[in-house]
This record gives C-alpha cells, sequence and structure tokens, in this order.
C-alpha cells in the first residue's frame, strides 16, 4: 500500500512550474477511520474538509485512506519503514527529474509527526521523520496553536469558525506567523480561465493566494493565505468559510 501520492493533486502540481516536486500523504481525517487525527477539528472544518473534494470523493480513494491511517495505528514500526522507504524513493526520483523535493504527511490529517521517534531499517533510531530526512523541505497545515507558534517545521495555521480558534489566528498573525482562511470564494475559472480573486486583506492582514500552489513556505511572514472554498466547504453554513463582504 502506497502511503504518498505525487502528481495527483492539481495544485501541487502547480508547484513544478517553479522547481518543487511535492510528495502528500492523506489519511481519513478527524474520526473518519475510527482514530481522531485532527484533534482541533471544528463542526465546520469536519464538514467542509478536503477529503470530499475532487479525487476524495471517491469511495476507493477514501477507502484508501481509511486503511492508510489504521496501517499507521496498527502497525507503526512497519509503517516508519514503508514511509522511510518511499521518501528516500521520492528524493531520488526529484533529483532525477531536476525538482527539489518536498512533503505534506498531513493532507487531511493534523498529526505531530515531529513528535514521533522511530527506528529505521538500519537500526538508528530519529526523533522524527523529520530528523531522519534533514535536508527534506517538510511543511503542512495545523490547527493546533501551540504546534503553529512553536514552528518545529514550516506550518501555516488553519483558521475555523470557532471564537478560540479565530483569536490564536489573529495572536499568530501578529507574531509573523502565517494563517490559512477559506473565503466564499469560487474556484471555478471564467470563460478567460481565470478565478475570481480574493479578497485583498482579512482583520487588517495581507491576503496573498494560496491557490496559486500549495509550497506554503514561500509565502512572505505574517500574512493571510487565502483559499477560495472547495467541495463541501461551498455550501459551508457554520462561519468556516468567511463571506467575501466581511473580509
Amino acid at each position: 500500500m502506497a502511503l504518498l501520492s505525487v502528481g495527483n493533486d492539481a495544485k501541487t502540481i502547480h508547484g513544478e512550474e517553479v522547481g518543487y516536486l511535492t510528495a502528500v500523504q492523506y489519511l481519513a481525517p478527524h474520526k473518519i477511520s475510527g482514530i481522531d487525527v485532527c484533534k482541533f477539528a471544528t463542526p465546520g472544518c469536519s464538514s467542509a474538509c478536503l477529503f470530499t473534494a475532487g479525487r476524495g470523493q471517491q469511495t476507493q480513494v477514501q477507502t484508501a485512506r481509511i486503511r492508510r491511517t489504521n496501517y499507521l495505528f496498527g502497525n507503526r514500526t512497519q509503517y516508519f519503514l514503508d514511509l522511510e522507504r518511499e521518501l528516500s524513493a521520492f528524493i531520488r526520483k526529484a533529483n532525477r527529474k531536476g525538482f527539489i523535493p518536498t512533503v505534506r504527511l498531513n493532507g487531511t490529517s493534523d498529526l505531530p509527526w515531529e513528535r514521533m521517534p522511530f527506528t529505521s531499517k538500519d537500526g538508528q533510531r530519529y526523533e522524527s521523520i523529520m530528523d531522519r530526512f534533514q535536508d527534506l523541505k517538510f511543511y503542512d497545515y495545523t490547527k493546533d496553536p501551540n504546534r503553529a507558534k512553536d514552528q518545529p517545521y514550516n506550518l501555516t495555521y488553519s483558521r475555523a469558525e470557532t471564537p478560540t480558534n479565530q483569536a490564536h489566528a489573529l495572536d499568530l498573525l501578529k507574531q509573523g506567523i502565517n494563517v490559512a482562511v477559506v473565503f466564499g470564494v469560487s474556484n471555478r475559472k471564467d470563460k478567460f480561465g481565470n478565478k475570481k480573486p480574493l479578497p485583498q486583506t482579512w482583520q487588517g492582514f495581507k491576503v496573498v493566494d494560496g491557490d496559486i500552489n500549495d509550497l506554503r513556505f514561500l509565502d512572505p511572514a505574517g500574512v493571510v493565505v487565502g483559499l477560495r472554498n472547495k467541495g463541501k466547504a461551498t455550501k459551508d453554513s457554520t462561519g468556516f468559510v468567511v463571506p467575501v463582504l466581511q473580509a
């Protein structure tokens, strides 16, 4: 069972245009597998999760994500050996193609990978997968304010509809840490191939277009990463999606 997906995500493919090849791991979000992999999830983000967008709508894809999640928590030792092997192969592939390799392990989860020690195939113990691959660029989104503040690797905080989350989002922005916000802007292109623009600011902070590519580590510090609503988020009524008039 493959753990990583390469070249199957429309947004990560755009990273290739600027020299990066991205591998993403998609688990079953929140408690869908019976295991909570998103401890800071809110009702809004759970219902609007990208688990329901794009290829994630397909039953076989969702089934594979559930199996992958159960594998991680049911046989962690072997899982990390497989992850180590796949990452090594991915790095070789990126190098052959002339790309810089980048990795997102939380494509549809929010796990603290930096706190997961493991023993590699050669018997050496590492504090985390990041410790094992120190030259590999890891990045993710998170709703854990402490992880976002500590930045164990490149993390963008995800704004949600709860007052607590919103307070953390504003506090982190003031500290120069980026926050992703989903706006009520259609992701569809017009007849000229253009998408509708995002708001220029949110809560007084500059908005950058996070749909151009997924390379969050290239964003300037202290900005809002604007995302257009996709999948079930287009029907959100919780406040997870920010109406443009409130931006």
